[in-house]
C-alpha cells in the first residue's frame, strides 16, 4: 500500500509539472509596456494636402487647436481639457478617437476658439512648430481651389508609433482631398442659322392661279361692291340714308334660291345652313332599312298564316 501511494503521489506531481510547462509554453509573451512620453520636448506637425492617389494639392489653409493636455494618473495618462474647451460635453475617456473630431470642430466654431493657422504652400504642406504636448484638432479652414476641405481629425503629440515602439515629437499627417462637386455648367448658346432669303419677284408679271380650296379673296380695295349674298340675307340699311339706285334694266333682283341649294355658278351653302327634314332629326340613320324591315314583317306574317292553315288541314 505504501509503495502504491508513493507511486500515485509521484504521478500527481508529474502531471502538475507537465501542466505548468504546457501553460507556460502556451502563454503569449507579454507585450512590453510603452515608454512614458517626454512632455517637456516641443513638438512639430506637418500637414500634407494630397488626393487619394498621392497627388499633392497646393492652396488653402489649415488651423490646429490644442483641445486637451496630458495628465499623469499613477503610471498612466489621461486627457484633461484645456481652458477653451472646459465646457465641452464630450467625455475625455477615449477623446482621441477620430469619431469625436467633427463634434469638437463644431464646438470650436461655436465657442470661437482661436488656434494656430498655416497656409498650404506650393508643395501642398502646412507646417506648425513649437507645439506643446497634448491632443490637437486639425481643421482645414480654407479649402484648396476646386477641392473639398479634408475632414477634421485628432492627433496626439507626441505621437506613439506602434511600429517603432517609441513616441515621435515630429509628425507628418496626410489627409486626403476630394474634388469639389459644383453645379453643372450652363449649356452653350445655340448658333443662330443664316437669315432666310426672300423669294425673287416674278419677272413675267403673271398673276397667281385661283385658290383651289375655294377660300374667298380678301375685300377689293378699289370699292367694287360684293356679289349678292346666296343665303338671301338682306344687306344692312345704309347709314347715310341714301336709297340704292335701280338696276340698269329696271327689273327687280331675282328671288333667292331655296334654302339648302347652291346659287347658279356658286358653291353650295355650308351644311349648317342647309334645310333639314322637319320630320326626323338628322341622327345619321339610314332610310332603306325601314321599308325592307316592313316588307320582311309582312312576308313572315303571311308565311306563318299559310303554315298554320296547312297544319289544320292535315
Amino acid at each position: 500500500m505504501a509503495i502504491r501511494a508513493q507511486k500515485t503521489e509521484k504521478s500527481l506531481v508529474t502531471a502538475v509539472l507537465t501542466a505548468l510547462v504546457c501553460l507556460m509554453a502556451l502563454r503569449p509573451a507579454a507585450a512590453a509596456a510603452p515608454p512614458s512620453p517626454d512632455l517637456s520636448v516641443p513638438c512639430s506637425l506637418s500637414v500634407v494636402s494630397q488626393t487619394s492617389d498621392g497627388t499633392v494639392i497646393p492652396g488653402g489653409r489649415a488651423s490646429v487647436y490644442r483641445v486637451a493636455s496630458w495628465k499623469a494618473v499613477g503610471t498612466d495618462y489621461v486627457w484633461a481639457y484645456t481652458a477653451p474647451y472646459a465646457a465641452c460635453p464630450i467625455p475625455t475617456d477615449g477623446l482621441e478617437d477620430n469619431r469625436n473630431a467633427v463634434s469638437l470642430a463644431s464646438f470650436t466654431a461655436g465657442a470661437s476658439v482661436t488656434g494656430l493657422e498655416a497656409d498650404f504652400g506650393s508643395g501642398g504642406r502646412a507646417s506648425f512648430t513649437g507645439l506643446t504636448a497634448g491632443l490637437y484638432l486639425i481643421v482645414q479652414t480654407t479649402p484648396a481651389p476646386e477641392y473639398e476641405p479634408f475632414s477634421p481629425f485628432l492627433l496626439a503629440l507626441p505621437f506613439y508609433s506602434t511600429a517603432d515602439g517609441v513616441y515621435l515629437n515630429a509628425v507628418t499627417a496626410a489627409p486626403k482631398l476630394d474634388p469639389a462637386v459644383g453645379p453643372d455648367p450652363p449649356a452653350p448658346p445655340g448658333t443662330p442659322g443664316p437669315p432666310g432669303t426672300p423669294d425673287p419677284p416674278d419677272p413675267t408679271g403673271t398673276p397667281d392661279p385661283p385658290d383651289p380650296t375655294g377660300t374667298p379673296d380678301p375685300p377689293d380695295p378699289t370699292g367694287t361692291p360684293d356679289p349678292p349674298d346666296p343665303t338671301g340675307t338682306p344687306d344692312p340699311p345704309d347709314p347715310t340714308g341714301t336709297p340704292d339706285p335701280p338696276g340698269p334694266t329696271g327689273t327687280s333682283d331675282p328671288p333667292d334660291p331655296p334654302e339648302g341649294t347652291a346659287p347658279e355658278g356658286g358653291d353650295p351653302p355650308p351644311k349648317s345652313e342647309q334645310a333639314s327634314d322637319p320630320g326626323l332629326p338628322q341622327t345619321g340613320q339610314l332610310w332603306w332599312p325601314v321599308p325592307a324591315l316592313g316588307l320582311g314583317g309582312i312576308a313572315m306574317f303571311t308565311l306563318s298564316g299559310i303554315v298554320r292553315k296547312k297544319g289544320r288541314d292535315d
